[in-house]
């Protein structure tokens, strides 16, 4: 049985700096696997540690067997008896209000009873994490959101506040065993702070909301795991793409009888996925584990090993396997108040000696947590040598979720070594090694390369929107890519209006750019156009 992750979540902090909606990594796909045999599974997200639980079934054979399909987010569906409190500071109020609106807005819209949110707005962003702390301690809240706004100005002042409040917020958590959400804006300039509480780039305060409701949610939604008798679970980041047969993992794990069998690569790579390093011994049994946190890395060893023996090194993959009986074991009993599931929970079972493994994977992976990493999965899924991520694999295909749309109509169009989803309407232009998403419009003479589109959940009749007036006397840019526009190496987000003779192709060659008030940022050399964004005629970017 081959199953494949292909998920992006919240890494929302990454993916939202381009107001990217959180969707299926590549986009014109939402894919899944064909998968003859699915398994019940739920994700949720602790202290930004999203996860995909999968839960196997007990059965007579040894072969593992799945269950039917049962989806359970961890999230604020759940709101029974939840009590919330929101520190706001009250400076900068022009941003920190519509934040607090877009929280309470998320608390109503996920059904939280109004009598069980308590806000308390304090001077500054200095004084959140005391509150926050103290509100902790009180034991009546399962969550805190912390709502401020630092914006930089010509002095020192600004570093000094800013890492004041990170610093409180974090041992307001620590010291208090309470989930303290860090929700405070820090911005160059006010255009910035404006634009996320509440404008191009949404409302941070209402994604605050969303955290605080999943930040303990794995040991919340811990009902399921003693509610159906399976054996494993299997905790799944939520933001890669590769395919890996499960089933070898699972006889792997009961084969070598582990309490815990960690996923690494077995491949050696330049850069640090983010998901510790893993020391094992010749039979794959982990001896150290070394895994970065807020302040600084966390190193833990094995009891069982007290002995220093010969060793190699290996990046996990942030994929678990844990027993049943381990996984609230260490849930409830030894550390039930632990928010970060792989640099407290795991670290805790390796250093109390309970038996960890390692399972090699030697197959294609991409963490896409970042524009870049998001960019380049999605290059590589269309080049013809070096292919990464092959949809169009025979043995294991991904297929689109179903769409009323009508086939795409392209006419006249030079298209090599690309994607079109479905909807689309592409005239006389030429797209070269692009990623083109559904309902995209692109017009005579545009010339996109090396580019993902996102596409459009808007349609407009043609030639309706040129023919309008947006109250100033100009002609209202339609959704899609405008005549003669020149694009490469870029991002374009969704329901963007791209005018004629735009160049979006960085002249310049700039590595890092925040133009969130015109409508793009730079992120190491790729251009991001934001969701919804308008380029007038003749830009250049």
């Amino acid at each position: 049985m081959k199953m494949t992750s292909f998920a992006s979540s919240a890494t929302q902090d990454l993916m939202r700096l381009a107001s990217i909606p959180h969707r299926s990594a590549l986009s014109p796909f939402r894919c899944s696997s064909q998968i003859p045999r699915p398994q019940l599974s739920f994700s949720s997200s602790v202290q930004g540690f999203t996860s995909r639980i999968a839960i196997e079934r007990k059965g007579r054979s040894s072969i593992p067997q799945a269950a039917a399909v049962r989806q359970l987010e961890g999230s604020l569906n759940r709101t029974e008896g939840l009590r919330f409190a929101v520190v706001v500071a009250r400076f900068n109020e022009i941003v920190t209000k519509p934040l607090l609106e877009g929280a309470l807005d998320t608390f109503r819209k996920y059904s939280v009873k109004e009598e069980n949110v308590d806000v308390v707005w304090v001077p500054g962003s200095f004084e959140i994490g005391v509150v926050a702390q103290s509100l902790g301690k009180s034991q009546k809240y399962h969550a805190i959101l912390c709502i401020g706004a630092v914006i930089k100005g010509d002095t020192s002042h600004y570093d000094a506040v800013v890492n004041s409040a990170a610093s409180g917020v974090l041992s307001a958590g620590v010291n208090s065993g309470v989930p303290c959400i860090f929700g405070v804006l820090t911005c160059d300039n006010m255009d910035q702070a404006l634009n996320r509480a509440g404008g191009k780039s949404g409302n941070k305060g209402s994604e605050c909301a969303l955290t605080a409701g999943t930040a303990d949610a794995m040991r919340r939604c811990s009902w399921i795991l003693e509610e159906y008798p399976v054996s494993e679970f299997l905790v799944l980041p939520g933001h890669h793409l590769y395919r890996m047969n499960y089933q070898k993992l699972i006889e792997t794990h009961r084969k070598g009888k582990a309490d815990i069998t960690a996923v690494a690569l077995s491949t050696a790579r330049n850069q640090d996925p983010g998901f510790g390093l893993l020391k094992i011994d010749a039979e794959n049994q982990v001896l150290e584990f070394t895994v970065k946190s807020e302040t600084e890395p966390i190193q833990v060893r094995s009891s069982r090993n007290p002995v220093e023996i010969a060793s190699i090194d290996k990046w996990s993959m942030g994929i678990f396997l844990i027993n049943r009986d381990i996984m609230l074991k260490l849930l409830h009993e030894h550390f039930p108040k632990a928010n970060d599931f792989q640099s407290e929970v795991i670290t805790g079972a390796i250093s109390r000696g309970m038996k960890v493994q390692a399972y090699l994977f030697d197959g294609y992976w991409n963490d896409m947590r970042s524009i870049k990493s998001y960019y380049q999965a999605n290059m590589e899924c269309i080049e013809k040598s070096n292919l990464g991520y092959n949809f169009s694999d025979r043995d294991s295909p991904l297929y689109t979720m179903p769409r009323n749309l009508p086939p795409t109509l392209i006419s006249d169009a030079v298209i090599t070594d690309s994607i079109i989803g479905d909807g689309c309407i592409i005239k006389r232009c030429k797209i070269k090694g692009t990623v083109i998403g559904m309902n995209t419009r692109i017009d005579d003479g545009a010339v996109i390369e090396d580019s993902v589109i996102m596409g459009f959940d808007i349609c407009e009749v043609e030639g309706v929107q040129r023919s309008s007036r947006d109250g100033k006397g100009n002609g209202i840019i339609p959704i899609g890519i405008g005549e003669n526009t020149h694009i490469r190496k870029s991002i374009i987000d969704k329901n963007a209006r791209i005018g004629k003779n735009v160049m979006i192709i960085n002249k310049d060659k700039v590595q890092e750019g925040d133009r969130e008030a015109d409508g793009y940022i730079i992120k190491e050399g790729i251009v991001v156009v934001l969701h919804s964004a308008i380029l007038p005629d003749g830009s250049i970017l």
